[in-house]
């Protein structure tokens, strides 16, 4: 079965009106801010307010999600995971391939595997240890800010709720309610896996809200790319 080559009009890309790309524009300069200030403070001294905050989460976590947590914890873990977010980023890939939505795979494969190269190199960059008292079984080798588990998981479901949004406003005949039980679904699961790394030890609350930061500002930079870039041409879809 051949992809459809059916493409909408030019004028309903994604950032095709000057406030949509002006919403991206902020908010990828808004998360830029603030992951830095984020940044900075977690390289200050252990006395300032952050670090205050990441000691108030471990405990609530140490006291909230015991050892009867750590199941779900560990699986939502290794589900968005690196190897896992891949596989989901490849089956949505599929379905915009088929669907012959070309700006949004590109911006796909721009958004995740880009996402993820990024968070990686800001991890050489900050260095910062992991927290002490997990369990060395399940405590990964590399630095701890910015959580690339945070990362992974806003990168894709952040991108998923986008494309939904769209298609919602491009397509009448979807209901509403998808769009709405699909942007429920991705929060919870965005804050479940980033409560499972303070619940497991593994990060600070500081790497994971940095981790989610860097991802939301890295999708709308990526949004603002592939509409530079690709532009209107390749924006298509199938009903």
């Amino acid at each position: 079965m051949q992809p459809s080559s059916a493409t909408p009009t030019p004028a309903s890309a994604p950032l095709a009106t000057p406030r949509a790309r002006r919403v991206a524009f902020v908010t990828a300069l808004v998360g830029l801010v603030l992951f830095w200030s984020i940044a900075v403070a977690v390289q200050g001294a252990e006395t300032n307010l952050l670090f205050r905050i990441d000691a108030m989460c471990a405990t609530w976590a140490a006291r909230h999600l015991g050892a009867g947590w750590v199941p779900l914890m560990r699986s939502l873990s290794l589900i968005h995971g690196t190897a896992g977010t891949l596989a989901l980023t490849a089956l949505l890939g599929v379905v915009l391939y088929r669907r012959a939505e070309w700006w949004w795979w590109r911006c796909l494969l721009l958004t995740v595997p880009g996402g993820m190269l990024l968070n990686g190199a800001l991890k050489l960059v900050f260095q910062r240890a992991r927290p002490t008292g997990a369990d060395p079984l399940y405590l990964p080798h590399s630095f701890s800010f910015p959580s690339g588990h945070a990362t992974y998981v806003c990168l894709f479901y952040g991108f998923l709720v986008v494309w939904l949004f769209d298609r919602s406003a491009r397509l009448p005949s979807l209901p509403r309610q998808v769009t709405a039980i699909g942007t429920m679904a991705a929060t919870v699961m965005c804050l479940a896996v980033c409560a499972s790394r303070v619940g497991l030890g593994v990060h600070y609350a500081s790497d994971v809200l940095a981790g989610a930061v860097e991802a939301f500002t890295w999708l709308a930079v990526c949004l603002m790319l592939t509409e530079f870039f690709v532009g209107r041409a390749h924006y298509g879809t199938t009903a």
